[in-house]
């Protein structure tokens, strides 16, 4: 599950098959594995993160939904649907101010206030430097908002 801030570029993709049928996070970190076609990211190589998340449920027991801003948090199952008619899937991009929960970054280290962020082979967020071009700072540690790290992203 995905807090939005400050929303950075959206974009349209598909995902690929084995993706689409086992389920993702939202917040998980995608690749391009071909023509406007994504799969789990490694860190090395990624394109952005999936908004909604699909056919799984967050730490918190929810299904997945996002609050843009600070308003209400929306039902995904009525007005925002992960794979839409089409096939595709939105991924957020470019820079902007996003919460994640505890199923999309690395609940085994300690995050500091301005720390480098990376992507790690699982495909979620980490401190660990892998040696690859960071995605952005914290700026919410997780104990400041029940879990939740907050990231300023930049790429």
């Amino acid at each position: 599950m995905v807090k939005m801030h400050a929303r950075g570029d959206v974009l349209l993709a598909n995902v690929i098959e084995t993706l689409l049928k086992n389920g993702w996070y939202g917040g998980q970190w995608v690749r391009y594995v071909g023509r406007r076609k994504v799969d789990l990211a490694t860190e090395s190589e990624y394109a952005g993160f999936l908004l909604l998340g699909h056919r799984l449920k967050d730490l918190h027991g929810y299904p997945y939904n996002y609050t843009e801003g600070y308003g209400e948090t929306i039902p995904y199952e009525y007005e925002n649907k992960a794979v839409n008619a089409y096939g595709q899937v939105a991924i957020i991009a470019g820079g902007g101010d996003y919460d994640f929960n505890e199923n999309v970054y690395d609940t085994t280290k300690t995050y500091t206030y301005n720390q480098t962020l990376f992507v790690n082979n699982n495909s979620v967020l980490t401190n660990v430097d892998s040696g690859n071009s960071s995605i952005g700072l914290v700026n919410v540690i997780p104990s400041d908002n029940n879990g939740w790290l907050g990231v300023n992203l930049k790429y």
